[in-house]
């Protein structure tokens, strides 16, 4: 079944429920900590850390003038995130990357936001997972890395997917499609049919390159 004809399946099945009226629907532990502000509006860093990443990295322009051709290593257009507790942020993080902007290494500007997760092997950085989205939520977890919550929109579908990736074996694993919103605001898919819409919608994200 093509994604977009199952969508409309579901909703005729109801399957979906209003985020502003399920608070019993949510599987999400109110004791849980949240992190939900991913915004491009910081002037500078808060410390020395995030910038040395990025001049490990080198995607990014450290001494950025009127005649420079990449993006300015600034908070502007990079955040640098920590997922794992029992690591140090320069051995495990998180770079999220805004839109539209030129990096080192890359021919064309980047179409959407970018989240990449980083990890430190044999002493060098290596990409463990890609996201072509937008952070929504990093959850605390009792122990271990953080739960992700990603938005995916698949274009030919004009379907706006919030996704959990829960560390597993190294990296993290796509584990469910929380939400999805297709122009009538963000609703929740109902727990009992999670499982069968979240591989549905999964092969899609796949097929367009949108898991990396």
């Amino acid at each position: 079944m093509k994604l977009h004809a199952f969508l409309l399946f579901i909703l005729s099945l109801g399957v979906l429920v209003s985020c502003k009226n399920d608070p019993e629907d949510g599987d999400i532990d109110p004791e849980v900590q949240v992190e939900d502000d991913f915004e491009f509006d910081e002037k500078q860093f808060k410390d020395s850390v995030s910038l040395e990443i990025l001049k490990e990295l080198d995607i990014c322009d450290l001494n950025f003038n009127d005649s420079s051709m990449y993006a300015p290593c600034t908070p502007e257009f990079f955040q640098i995130y920590p997922f794992d507790p029992n690591r140090s942020i320069k051995d495990a993080f998180i770079l999220y990357v805004k839109a539209a902007i030129p990096l080192k290494g890359q021919p064309l500007l980047l179409p959407v936001r970018h989240v990449i997760v980083f990890e430190r092997e044999k002493g060098s950085l290596v990409r463990v997972n890609g996201f072509r989205g937008e952070m929504v939520e990093m959850r605390e977890k009792s122990n271990g890395p953080k739960d992700l919550v990603v938005a995916l929109y698949l274009t030919g579908d004009e379907t706006l997917f919030d996704c959990v990736f829960e560390y597993k074996d190294g990296k993290y694993s796509f584990k469910n499609v929380e939400a999805l919103d297709w122009g009538e605001g963000l609703r929740k898919v109902r727990e009992d049919m999670r499982d069968s819409v979240s591989r549905e919608v999964y092969n899609d994200l796949m097929a367009k390159q949108l898991i990396f």
